[in-house]
C-alpha cells in the first residue's frame, strides 16, 4: 500500500506539465466565468431592450394622439377665424348704415332705424368679441398642446437613439459570447490533449501488452459521445450528467481530490489490480467501501452545450495498462 502511494504521489506530481494543465484549466475557468457574465449581460440588455421598445411604442401612440388633436384645434381655429372675419365685415356694414341713417332728417321712422341699428351693433359687436376670446383660448390650447408635442417628439427620438444604442451594444456583447464559446472548447480539447500526454509521460514505468484473461470489465461509462485511447488510459467525452459504474468488484482505495486534477476514485480489484477514475465527477462512495461489478459509484458533472472529459486507466503491480486493449477484450461491440 505504502509504495502504491508513493507511485501515485509520483505519477501526479506538480511538474512543468502539471503547470501547463493548471495554466489552461486557470484559463478555461476564466472563459467560463466569461461566458457567465456575458450571458447575465445578454438577458440584462435584451430585457431593457424589450422595456425600451414598448415605452418607443406608447410614446408614437402619444404622438400620434397629440398630432391629431392639434390638427383638429387647428381646424377649429380656422373656422373661428373665418367667423370672425364674416362677422366684421357685418358689423362694418351696419356701422356705415347707422352713420347714413344718422345723417337723414330725424323723423320719427328714422329714429327707430337708428335705435335698431344700435341694437345690432352692439350685438354684432357683442358675438365678435365672444368668437375673439374663444379663438385667443383656443389658440393658448393649441400652444400647450404644441408644446407637449414637441416634449413628446424629443423623447420619442432619444429612445430611438438609446434602442439603436442597445441594439448595437447586444450584437457586440453576443458576438463576444460566441468567441469566448469557441475559445473555451479549444482550450478543453487542449486540456485534454495535455492531459492524455502529461499521463503518458509521468506514468511509473510502461507496461507491455498484458492482458489478465480472467479479469472480466465493464465499462465506467454506459453513455458516450465518443472516446479516446492511447499507450495506456483512455479519455471519454460526454455531453450529460451520467452514472459512473464500477468496472469490477473490489473495494475503494481513495476517493477526493488529487492537485490539480479534480475528483479521484481508485477500486482495488484484488490480484494486484486497481482503476483509476479521474475528471469532474461527484463521488458516491467513501474509502474502505466494498463495490459490485456495475453498482454506480458517483456521476458526472457536466454543462450545457459543453463537451467534458472522463479519464479512466487500469493498473496491475502499480503500472499503467494498455487500458483500451483490456476494455476492448472485454466490451469488443460496444467500443
Amino acid at each position: 500500500m505504502k509504495y502504491f502511494s508513493i507511485c501515485l504521489l509520483f505519477t501526479f506530481s506538480v511538474s512543468a506539465a502539471t503547470k501547463s494543465i493548471g495554466k489552461i484549466k486557470d484559463e478555461l475557468n476564466s472563459k467560463s466565468g466569461e461566458i457567465v457574465q456575458l450571458g447575465a449581460e445578454i438577458k440584462s440588455l435584451e430585457k431593457e431592450l424589450n422595456n425600451k421598445n414598448n415605452l418607443y411604442l406608447k410614446r408614437l401612440e402619444s404622438l400620434k394622439k397629440y398630432q391629431a388633436r392639434v390638427d383638429s384645434m387647428m381646424e377649429e381655429l380656422k373656422l373661428g377665424q373665418n367667423e370672425i372675419n364674416s362677422e366684421k365685415e357685418k358689423l362694418k356694414r351696419a356701422a356705415q348704415t347707422y352713420i347714413m341713417e344718422k345723417n337723414d332728417a330725424e323723423d320719427d321712422n328714422s329714429l327707430i332705424s337708428q335705435v335698431l341699428l344700435e341694437k345690432s351693433i352692439k350685438e354684432k359687436l357683442g358675438k365678435l368679441n365672444t368668437l375673439k376670446a374663444e379663438n385667443k383660448k383656443l389658440v393658448d390650447i393649441i400652444s400647450q398642446y404644441s408644446s407637449e408635442l414637441a416634449k413628446i417628439q424629443k423623447e420619442e427620438d432619444t429612445l430611438y437613439e438609446i434602442i439603436v444604442s442597445l441594439e448595437s451594444r447586444k450584437k457586440d456583447v453576443s458576438n463576444k459570447y460566441i468567441s469566448t464559446l469557441e475559445n473555451k472548447n479549444v482550450l478543453e480539447e487542449k486540456l485534454e490533449n495535455a492531459l492524455a500526454q502529461t499521463k503518458v509521460k509521468k506514468s511509473v514505468g510502461r507496461s507491455n501488452f498484458n492482458l489478465d484473461i480472467d479479469f472480466d470489465i465493464v465499462l465506467p461509462l454506459k453513455k458516450f459521445s465518443d472516446y479516446k485511447g492511447g499507450k495506456e488510459g483512455v479519455t471519454f467525452k460526454y455531453v450529460s450528467i451520467e452514472p459512473l459504474i464500477a468496472c469490477a468488484s473490489g473495494r475503494v482505495e481513495y476517493s477526493g481530490e488529487l492537485a490539480s486534477y479534480g475528483k479521484v476514485i481508485i477500486l482495488d480489484h484484488g490480484k494486484d489490480i486497481r482503476s483509476v477514475i479521474l475528471g469532474e465527477i461527484s463521488s458516491k462512495v467513501q474509502k474502505g467501501q466494498e463495490v459490485r461489478q456495475g453498482q454506480i459509484i458517483g456521476y458526472t458533472i457536466a454543462k450545457p452545450g459543453t463537451k467534458k472529459s472522463l479519464y479512466y486507466e487500469i493498473r496491475k503491480k502499480n503500472k499503467v495498462q494498455n487500458t483500451l486493449a483490456w476494455l476492448k477484450k472485454a466490451n469488443n461491440k460496444l467500443l
